[in-house]
Protein backbone atom coordinates (compact mmCIF):
# COMPACT_ATOMS: atom_id res chain seq x y z
CA UNK A 1 0.00 0.00 0.00
CA UNK A 2 1.25 3.28 -1.03
CA UNK A 3 0.17 6.07 1.50
CA UNK A 4 0.28 9.88 -0.55
CA UNK A 5 -0.33 13.35 1.44
CA UNK A 6 -3.59 13.69 2.08
CA UNK A 7 -5.67 10.52 1.58
CA UNK A 8 -4.67 7.74 3.97
CA UNK A 9 -2.33 9.68 5.67
CA UNK A 10 -4.90 11.61 7.41
CA UNK A 11 -7.06 8.07 8.09
CA UNK A 12 -4.65 6.52 11.10
CA UNK A 13 -6.77 3.70 12.81
CA UNK A 14 -5.68 1.39 15.79
CA UNK A 15 -7.40 -1.91 17.05
CA UNK A 16 -7.20 -3.79 20.42
CA UNK A 17 -7.05 -7.57 20.04
CA UNK A 18 -7.77 -10.04 22.58
CA UNK A 19 -5.56 -12.40 21.77
CA UNK A 20 -6.77 -15.29 23.25
CA UNK A 21 -10.09 -15.30 21.40
CA UNK A 22 -8.93 -13.20 18.18
CA UNK A 23 -11.88 -10.67 19.46
CA UNK A 24 -11.19 -7.14 18.38
CA UNK A 25 -12.41 -5.24 22.26
CA UNK A 26 -14.01 -2.32 22.15
CA UNK A 27 -15.77 -2.57 18.31
CA UNK A 28 -19.11 -1.00 19.72
CA UNK A 29 -22.10 -1.99 16.92
CA UNK A 30 -23.45 0.97 15.08
CA UNK A 31 -26.09 1.15 12.47
CA UNK A 32 -25.92 2.91 9.35
CA UNK A 33 -28.93 2.51 6.83
CA UNK A 34 -30.46 -0.93 8.86
CA UNK A 35 -27.11 -2.77 8.73
CA UNK A 36 -25.20 -3.22 11.89
CA UNK A 37 -21.23 -3.26 11.75
CA UNK A 38 -19.17 -2.64 14.62
CA UNK A 39 -17.13 0.55 14.95
CA UNK A 40 -13.46 -0.48 14.87
CA UNK A 41 -12.04 0.94 18.09
CA UNK A 42 -14.85 3.43 18.56
CA UNK A 43 -13.78 3.15 22.33
CA UNK A 44 -10.21 3.67 22.09
CA UNK A 45 -9.00 7.08 22.94
CA UNK A 46 -5.44 7.48 23.06
CA UNK A 47 -2.58 4.65 22.61
CA UNK A 48 1.15 4.83 23.17
CA UNK A 49 3.54 1.74 22.20
CA UNK A 50 7.15 2.27 23.55
CA UNK A 51 9.27 -0.20 21.52
CA UNK A 52 12.96 -0.79 22.14
CA UNK A 53 16.04 -2.54 20.54
CA UNK A 54 16.84 -4.66 23.43
CA UNK A 55 15.18 -4.77 26.50
CA UNK A 56 11.18 -4.80 27.61
CA UNK A 57 8.71 -2.94 24.81
CA UNK A 58 5.31 -1.07 26.65
CA UNK A 59 1.71 -0.51 25.62
CA UNK A 60 0.03 2.56 27.17
CA UNK A 61 -4.10 3.44 26.29
CA UNK A 62 -7.07 4.79 27.09
CA UNK A 63 -10.41 3.35 26.66
CA UNK A 64 -13.52 4.98 26.90
CA UNK A 65 -15.40 3.59 30.45
CA UNK A 66 -19.01 4.98 29.70
CA UNK A 67 -22.21 2.29 28.64
CA UNK A 68 -24.67 3.13 26.56
CA UNK A 69 -27.40 2.58 24.24
CA UNK A 70 -28.89 4.44 21.78
CA UNK A 71 -27.06 7.33 23.27
CA UNK A 72 -28.78 7.10 26.59
CA UNK A 73 -26.80 5.78 29.81
CA UNK A 74 -27.66 1.99 31.01
CA UNK A 75 -27.04 0.28 34.35
CA UNK A 76 -24.05 -0.56 35.31
CA UNK A 77 -22.80 1.97 34.02
CA UNK A 78 -18.92 0.67 33.24
CA UNK A 79 -17.94 -1.21 30.20
CA UNK A 80 -14.58 -2.80 31.16
CA UNK A 81 -14.15 -2.64 34.89
CA UNK A 82 -15.03 -6.22 35.31
CA UNK A 83 -12.31 -8.26 37.77
CA UNK A 84 -13.81 -11.59 37.12
CA UNK A 85 -10.83 -14.35 36.07
CA UNK A 86 -12.96 -16.35 33.63
CA UNK A 87 -12.27 -17.23 30.61
CA UNK A 88 -13.24 -15.65 27.83
CA UNK A 89 -13.34 -12.27 29.01
CA UNK A 90 -14.87 -11.05 25.59
CA UNK A 91 -18.86 -11.44 24.20
CA UNK A 92 -18.12 -11.05 20.42
CA UNK A 93 -21.57 -9.84 19.54
CA UNK A 94 -20.53 -6.19 21.31
CA UNK A 95 -17.06 -6.40 21.61
CA UNK A 96 -17.32 -5.50 25.55
CA UNK A 97 -14.85 -7.06 27.25
CA UNK A 98 -13.61 -7.71 31.25
CA UNK A 99 -9.84 -5.86 30.74
CA UNK A 100 -8.35 -7.61 33.72
CA UNK A 101 -4.57 -8.33 34.80
CA UNK A 102 -2.58 -10.71 32.92
CA UNK A 103 -4.64 -10.83 29.91
CA UNK A 104 -2.93 -10.78 26.47
CA UNK A 105 -3.66 -7.60 24.03
CA UNK A 106 -2.69 -7.33 20.83
CA UNK A 107 -2.14 -4.03 19.16
CA UNK A 108 -2.69 -3.23 15.44
CA UNK A 109 -2.61 -0.22 13.47
CA UNK A 110 -3.54 1.00 9.82
CA UNK A 111 -3.95 3.45 7.41
CA UNK A 112 -7.52 3.74 5.74
CA UNK A 113 -7.88 0.72 4.76
CA UNK A 114 -4.90 -1.17 4.59
CA UNK A 115 -3.37 -4.06 6.08
CA UNK A 116 -3.22 -4.16 9.89
CA UNK A 117 0.29 -4.00 11.37
CA UNK A 118 1.15 -5.85 14.59
CA UNK A 119 2.68 -3.45 16.74
CA UNK A 120 2.95 -5.42 20.13
CA UNK A 121 1.47 -8.29 22.22
CA UNK A 122 1.46 -6.85 25.66
CA UNK A 123 0.25 -8.87 29.25
CA UNK A 124 -2.01 -6.29 30.91
CA UNK A 125 -0.23 -5.24 34.62
CA UNK A 126 -1.52 -1.80 35.76
CA UNK A 127 -4.99 -0.57 35.58
CA UNK A 128 -5.93 2.71 35.98
CA UNK A 129 -9.94 4.75 36.48
CA UNK A 130 -10.90 8.42 35.75
CA UNK A 131 -14.90 8.88 37.08
CA UNK A 132 -15.22 12.49 36.45
CA UNK A 133 -17.96 14.81 37.25
CA UNK A 134 -18.25 15.36 34.00
CA UNK A 135 -17.71 14.01 30.92
CA UNK A 136 -17.45 9.79 29.94
CA UNK A 137 -15.67 7.44 32.30
CA UNK A 138 -12.35 6.20 31.00
CA UNK A 139 -9.69 3.16 32.10
CA UNK A 140 -5.80 3.50 31.08
CA UNK A 141 -4.48 0.27 30.46
CA UNK A 142 -0.65 -0.80 31.00
CA UNK A 143 1.02 -3.64 29.51
CA UNK A 144 4.55 -5.08 28.98
CA UNK A 145 5.67 -7.46 26.51
CA UNK A 146 6.04 -11.09 26.83
CA UNK A 147 10.13 -10.37 28.05
CA UNK A 148 8.89 -8.76 30.90
CA UNK A 149 8.02 -12.47 32.69
CA UNK A 150 12.03 -12.51 32.76
CA UNK A 151 11.70 -9.71 35.69
CA UNK A 152 10.79 -12.64 38.49
CA UNK A 153 13.53 -13.86 40.86
CA UNK A 154 14.79 -17.60 41.56
CA UNK A 155 14.20 -18.65 45.03
CA UNK A 156 17.86 -19.86 45.52
CA UNK A 157 21.20 -18.87 44.24
CA UNK A 158 21.72 -20.74 41.01
CA UNK A 159 24.67 -22.18 38.98
CA UNK A 160 25.20 -22.87 35.68
CA UNK A 161 27.96 -25.22 34.95
CA UNK A 162 29.30 -25.67 31.29
CA UNK A 163 26.86 -24.05 29.38
CA UNK A 164 26.97 -21.53 26.59
CA UNK A 165 26.03 -18.43 26.68
CA UNK A 166 22.66 -19.17 24.75
CA UNK A 167 22.10 -22.87 26.27
CA UNK A 168 21.28 -20.31 29.50
CA UNK A 169 19.36 -17.90 28.02
CA UNK A 170 17.33 -20.63 26.23
CA UNK A 171 16.95 -22.82 29.72
CA UNK A 172 16.04 -19.17 31.53
CA UNK A 173 13.18 -18.72 28.84
CA UNK A 174 11.67 -22.38 28.87
CA UNK A 175 11.62 -22.47 32.75
CA UNK A 176 10.04 -18.83 33.21
CA UNK A 177 7.62 -19.99 30.20
CA UNK A 178 6.05 -23.07 31.90
CA UNK A 179 3.30 -23.54 29.24
CA UNK A 180 5.03 -24.67 25.41
CA UNK A 181 1.82 -23.43 23.74
CA UNK A 182 2.55 -19.97 25.20
CA UNK A 183 6.56 -19.99 24.59
CA UNK A 184 7.37 -17.43 22.18
CA UNK A 185 10.11 -19.25 19.91
CA UNK A 186 13.47 -18.92 21.29
CA UNK A 187 15.95 -17.85 18.52
CA UNK A 188 19.47 -16.71 17.89
CA UNK A 189 22.19 -16.33 15.32
CA UNK A 190 23.53 -19.49 13.52
CA UNK A 191 27.41 -19.37 13.71
CA UNK A 192 27.45 -16.29 15.61
CA UNK A 193 29.23 -17.73 18.42
CA UNK A 194 31.76 -19.56 16.29
CA UNK A 195 32.57 -16.01 14.52
CA UNK A 196 33.91 -14.70 18.35
CA UNK A 197 35.39 -17.75 19.28
CA UNK A 198 33.22 -18.77 21.55
CA UNK A 199 34.13 -22.59 21.31
CA UNK A 200 34.37 -23.60 24.74
CA UNK A 201 31.59 -23.57 27.55
CA UNK A 202 31.82 -21.06 30.17
CA UNK A 203 33.07 -22.55 33.14
CA UNK A 204 30.79 -21.31 35.45
CA UNK A 205 28.12 -18.39 36.14
CA UNK A 206 26.35 -17.83 39.57
CA UNK A 207 22.96 -16.14 39.46
CA UNK A 208 22.44 -15.18 42.55
CA UNK A 209 18.50 -14.86 44.10
CA UNK A 210 18.69 -11.33 44.12
CA UNK A 211 18.81 -10.81 40.79
CA UNK A 212 15.96 -11.12 38.47
CA UNK A 213 16.24 -13.57 35.48
CA UNK A 214 16.21 -10.26 33.16
CA UNK A 215 18.78 -8.27 34.84
CA UNK A 216 21.23 -11.70 34.96
CA UNK A 217 20.83 -12.31 31.28
CA UNK A 218 21.00 -8.19 30.48
CA UNK A 219 23.85 -8.93 32.15
CA UNK A 220 25.26 -11.24 29.87
CA UNK A 221 24.25 -9.57 26.64
CA UNK A 222 25.83 -6.73 27.37
CA UNK A 223 28.80 -8.12 27.88
CA UNK A 224 28.89 -9.62 24.70
CA UNK A 225 27.27 -6.66 23.25
CA UNK A 226 24.03 -8.64 22.39
CA UNK A 227 20.39 -7.68 22.17
CA UNK A 228 16.97 -9.30 23.71
CA UNK A 229 14.03 -8.09 22.32
CA UNK A 230 10.51 -10.08 21.05
CA UNK A 231 9.35 -9.42 18.16
CA UNK A 232 6.37 -10.85 15.43
CA UNK A 233 7.16 -13.38 13.10
CA UNK A 234 4.80 -11.76 10.57
CA UNK A 235 4.08 -7.83 11.26
CA UNK A 236 0.98 -8.67 9.21
CA UNK A 237 -2.51 -8.95 10.75
CA UNK A 238 -4.82 -11.59 9.38
CA UNK A 239 -8.47 -10.82 9.71
CA UNK A 240 -10.93 -9.04 8.84
CA UNK A 241 -11.65 -6.22 10.75
CA UNK A 242 -15.55 -5.39 9.40
CA UNK A 243 -17.07 -8.29 11.04
CA UNK A 244 -14.52 -7.15 14.99
CA UNK A 245 -12.67 -10.24 14.74
CA UNK A 246 -9.04 -11.09 14.09
CA UNK A 247 -7.32 -14.35 13.63
CA UNK A 248 -6.86 -16.01 16.92
CA UNK A 249 -3.17 -16.41 17.81
CA UNK A 250 -1.11 -18.14 20.92
CA UNK A 251 2.23 -15.70 21.88
CA UNK A 252 4.40 -19.19 19.86
CA UNK A 253 2.47 -19.19 16.70
CA UNK A 254 3.11 -15.53 16.72
CA UNK A 255 6.62 -14.35 18.57
CA UNK A 256 10.03 -15.11 18.93
CA UNK A 257 12.65 -14.03 21.25
CA UNK A 258 15.83 -13.21 20.06
CA UNK A 259 19.03 -13.66 21.99
CA UNK A 260 21.70 -11.76 18.94
CA UNK A 261 24.68 -9.94 18.42
CA UNK A 262 23.83 -6.24 18.07
CA UNK A 263 21.96 -5.17 15.27
CA UNK A 264 23.74 -1.92 14.45
CA UNK A 265 26.75 -3.96 12.84
CA UNK A 266 24.54 -5.56 10.27
CA UNK A 267 24.06 -3.70 6.99
CA UNK A 268 21.44 -1.96 6.53
CA UNK A 269 18.64 -3.85 4.21
CA UNK A 270 19.23 -2.97 0.32
CA UNK A 271 15.67 -1.75 -0.81
CA UNK A 272 15.25 1.80 -0.09
CA UNK A 273 11.53 3.12 1.17
CA UNK A 274 10.15 6.40 1.63
CA UNK A 275 9.06 7.63 4.55
CA UNK A 276 6.03 8.33 3.31
CA UNK A 277 5.08 4.73 2.15
CA UNK A 278 4.26 1.45 3.57
CA UNK A 279 5.99 -1.11 1.36
CA UNK A 280 6.27 -4.82 2.21
CA UNK A 281 9.03 -6.76 2.47
CA UNK A 282 12.17 -6.01 3.87
CA UNK A 283 13.23 -2.48 3.52
CA UNK A 284 14.73 0.68 5.07
CA UNK A 285 13.06 4.07 5.24
CA UNK A 286 14.79 6.82 3.84
CA UNK A 287 13.53 10.04 6.06
CA UNK A 288 13.77 13.37 4.39
CA UNK A 289 13.64 16.45 6.25
CA UNK A 290 10.46 18.49 5.40
CA UNK A 291 8.71 15.47 4.21
CA UNK A 292 7.95 12.95 6.50
CA UNK A 293 10.84 14.07 8.74
CA UNK A 294 9.79 16.43 11.06
CA UNK A 295 11.76 17.54 13.98
CA UNK A 296 15.36 16.18 14.50
CA UNK A 297 17.24 16.80 17.49
CA UNK A 298 21.16 16.01 17.28
CA UNK A 299 23.88 15.78 19.77
CA UNK A 300 27.61 15.12 20.24
CA UNK A 301 30.05 13.55 22.89
CA UNK A 302 33.39 14.34 22.02
CA UNK A 303 36.11 14.03 24.16
CA UNK A 304 34.33 11.28 26.27
CA UNK A 305 35.40 9.15 23.58
CA UNK A 306 37.72 6.27 24.24
CA UNK A 307 41.27 5.68 21.86
CA UNK A 308 41.72 1.95 23.02
CA UNK A 309 40.14 -0.71 25.06
CA UNK A 310 40.94 -3.69 27.13
CA UNK A 311 39.40 -6.37 29.12
CA UNK A 312 41.40 -8.05 32.51
CA UNK A 313 40.35 -11.18 34.29
CA UNK A 314 40.92 -14.55 35.78
CA UNK A 315 40.58 -17.26 33.45
CA UNK A 316 39.20 -20.33 34.43
CA UNK A 317 41.64 -22.99 35.14
CA UNK A 318 45.16 -20.75 35.30
CA UNK A 319 46.85 -19.08 37.50
CA UNK A 320 47.19 -15.09 37.43
CA UNK A 321 45.25 -12.94 35.36
CA UNK A 322 44.90 -12.52 31.74
CA UNK A 323 44.01 -9.32 29.21
CA UNK A 324 42.81 -8.61 25.97
CA UNK A 325 43.58 -5.50 23.94
CA UNK A 326 41.54 -4.13 20.83
CA UNK A 327 44.07 -3.45 17.99
CA UNK A 328 44.27 -1.07 15.96
CA UNK A 329 42.68 -2.91 12.77
CA UNK A 330 40.06 -4.68 15.21
CA UNK A 331 38.81 -1.04 16.91
CA UNK A 332 38.72 0.02 12.65
CA UNK A 333 37.22 -3.03 11.68
CA UNK A 334 34.40 -2.09 14.57
CA UNK A 335 33.55 1.12 13.21
CA UNK A 336 33.07 0.29 9.66
CA UNK A 337 30.61 -1.98 10.35
CA UNK A 338 29.08 0.34 12.82
CA UNK A 339 29.47 3.00 9.86
CA UNK A 340 27.62 1.94 6.83
CA UNK A 341 28.23 4.53 4.01
CA UNK A 342 25.47 6.77 2.79
CA UNK A 343 24.46 6.10 -0.89
CA UNK A 344 23.60 10.04 -1.30
CA UNK A 345 27.44 10.54 -0.45
CA UNK A 346 28.98 7.74 -1.95
CA UNK A 347 32.51 9.44 -2.59
CA UNK A 348 32.60 10.48 1.52
CA UNK A 349 34.22 8.24 3.92
CA UNK A 350 32.36 8.32 7.47
CA UNK A 351 34.61 9.75 10.44
CA UNK A 352 34.63 7.69 13.15
CA UNK A 353 34.18 8.63 16.71
CA UNK A 354 37.54 8.18 17.46
CA UNK A 355 38.96 9.62 14.33
CA UNK A 356 37.03 12.63 15.46
CA UNK A 357 38.11 13.05 19.28
CA UNK A 358 41.90 13.30 17.80
CA UNK A 359 41.02 16.11 15.37
CA UNK A 360 38.97 18.37 17.55
CA UNK A 361 41.39 17.85 20.72
CA UNK A 362 44.83 16.27 19.83
CA UNK A 363 45.72 19.45 17.68
CA UNK A 364 44.89 21.37 20.76
CA UNK A 365 47.28 19.28 22.82
CA UNK A 366 45.18 17.21 24.53
CA UNK A 367 46.57 13.86 25.30
CA UNK A 368 44.98 11.31 22.42
CA UNK A 369 45.05 8.63 25.75
CA UNK A 370 41.34 7.45 26.85
CA UNK A 371 41.96 3.80 27.41
CA UNK A 372 38.32 1.81 28.03
CA UNK A 373 39.05 -0.27 30.34
CA UNK A 374 36.77 -3.41 31.86
CA UNK A 375 37.32 -6.31 34.75
CA UNK A 376 35.37 -9.96 34.35
CA UNK A 377 36.21 -13.05 36.50
CA UNK A 378 36.05 -16.66 34.89
CA UNK A 379 36.01 -15.86 31.64
CA UNK A 380 38.62 -17.43 28.57
CA UNK A 381 40.04 -15.00 25.89
CA UNK A 382 37.88 -14.53 23.38
CA UNK A 383 35.19 -13.72 26.25
CA UNK A 384 37.74 -11.48 27.21
CA UNK A 385 38.15 -9.66 24.21
CA UNK A 386 33.94 -9.11 23.59
CA UNK A 387 33.86 -8.09 26.64
CA UNK A 388 36.71 -5.13 25.47
CA UNK A 389 34.38 -4.95 22.16
CA UNK A 390 31.02 -4.33 24.37
CA UNK A 391 32.64 -1.62 26.46
CA UNK A 392 34.50 0.15 23.70
CA UNK A 393 31.03 0.03 21.69
CA UNK A 394 29.13 1.43 24.46
CA UNK A 395 31.07 4.55 24.69
CA UNK A 396 31.41 5.00 21.23
CA UNK A 397 28.01 4.54 20.70
CA UNK A 398 27.24 8.04 22.32
CA UNK A 399 29.50 10.03 19.94
CA UNK A 400 26.59 11.09 18.32
CA UNK A 401 22.81 10.23 19.03
CA UNK A 402 19.22 12.02 17.86
CA UNK A 403 16.20 12.29 18.47
CA UNK A 404 13.20 12.31 15.83
CA UNK A 405 9.81 12.84 14.69
CA UNK A 406 7.76 11.33 11.76
CA UNK A 407 4.42 10.66 10.43
CA UNK A 408 3.05 7.69 12.32
CA UNK A 409 4.89 4.58 10.69
CA UNK A 410 4.18 1.36 12.09
CA UNK A 411 6.91 -0.77 10.25
CA UNK A 412 9.05 1.76 11.94
CA UNK A 413 10.93 -0.23 14.16
CA UNK A 414 14.02 -0.65 16.99
CA UNK A 415 16.34 -2.73 15.54
CA UNK A 416 16.59 -1.18 11.45
CA UNK A 417 18.73 1.79 9.77
CA UNK A 418 16.61 4.82 8.60
CA UNK A 419 18.73 7.13 6.07
CA UNK A 420 18.35 10.83 6.93
CA UNK A 421 18.72 13.04 4.15
CA UNK A 422 18.08 17.10 3.73
CA UNK A 423 20.23 18.27 6.56
CA UNK A 424 24.15 17.83 4.64
CA UNK A 425 27.04 16.78 6.65
CA UNK A 426 27.61 15.60 9.16
CA UNK A 427 24.50 15.01 9.55
CA UNK A 428 22.95 12.65 6.57
CA UNK A 429 23.31 9.05 6.33
CA UNK A 430 22.47 5.81 8.15
CA UNK A 431 21.35 5.95 11.95
CA UNK A 432 20.59 3.00 13.97
CA UNK A 433 17.33 2.84 15.51
CA UNK A 434 17.32 2.12 19.39
CA UNK A 435 14.04 3.27 20.18
CA UNK A 436 10.76 4.00 18.74
CA UNK A 437 7.28 5.80 20.46
CA UNK A 438 4.26 4.88 18.50
CA UNK A 439 1.40 7.54 19.77
CA UNK A 440 -2.12 7.95 18.03
CA UNK A 441 -4.19 10.11 19.84
CA UNK A 442 -6.72 13.60 18.81
CA UNK A 443 -4.05 15.39 17.40
CA UNK A 444 -3.40 12.25 15.05
CA UNK A 445 -0.03 9.62 14.54
CA UNK A 446 2.96 10.05 15.24
CA UNK A 447 6.65 8.22 15.62
CA UNK A 448 9.30 9.67 17.72
CA UNK A 449 12.65 8.00 17.01
CA UNK A 450 15.96 7.25 19.02
CA UNK A 451 18.84 7.35 16.92
CA UNK A 452 22.71 6.63 17.47
CA UNK A 453 26.14 5.89 15.71
CA UNK A 454 29.86 6.39 16.56
CA UNK A 455 30.47 8.95 13.09
CA UNK A 456 29.20 11.33 10.95
CA UNK A 457 30.13 12.24 7.93
CA UNK A 458 32.87 14.76 7.34
CA UNK A 459 31.87 17.97 8.86
CA UNK A 460 33.70 20.08 6.08
CA UNK A 461 32.06 19.21 3.35
CA UNK A 462 28.40 21.42 4.39
CA UNK A 463 29.75 23.90 2.43
CA UNK A 464 32.16 22.74 -0.08
CA UNK A 465 30.15 19.66 -1.58
CA UNK A 466 28.83 21.60 -4.52
CA UNK A 467 25.09 22.20 -4.96
CA UNK A 468 24.01 18.81 -6.90
CA UNK A 469 25.54 16.54 -3.97
CA UNK A 470 22.98 14.55 -2.51
CA UNK A 471 20.31 15.76 -4.92
CA UNK A 472 18.60 12.66 -4.92
CA UNK A 473 18.20 12.93 -1.25
CA UNK A 474 16.82 16.31 -0.66
CA UNK A 475 14.77 16.61 -4.06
Amino acid sequence: MTAGVGTKLYAPQARLVDLQSGTVIGATTTTSGGVSAPAIGADIVSVRVTLTNTGIGQLQLTLNNQRSVGGLPVFPPWKYNDFSTARPRVDPSTGIAAIGFGQKLRLDLRYGDGPWIKMIIAQVTDLQFNFPASGSAQMQVMGEDLLSLLKVKPERDKNYERQQEEEIAEQIWNHVFTAAEQRPTFTTVSGAREREGRNQPLGSVRHAKSMTYFQFLQDIADRLDYEMHVEFKNSAAAGDASVGQAASATAQSDLQFFFEPARSSNPPVATPQDGLDQADGEFHYVLRWGRSLMEFTPKFKVFDQPSRAEAQGTVVGRRGRSSQQLSDSETNDLFTRELPLSPNYGTLSMKSALQARQDYFEQLGVSGENNESSSGSNLDEPRLKRKAVAAFLKRAREFMTAEAQVIGLPKLRPGMHVDVVGFRPPFDGYYYVTKTVHSLDASGYKTQLSLRRPGMLPPQNYLDLPASAGAEATS
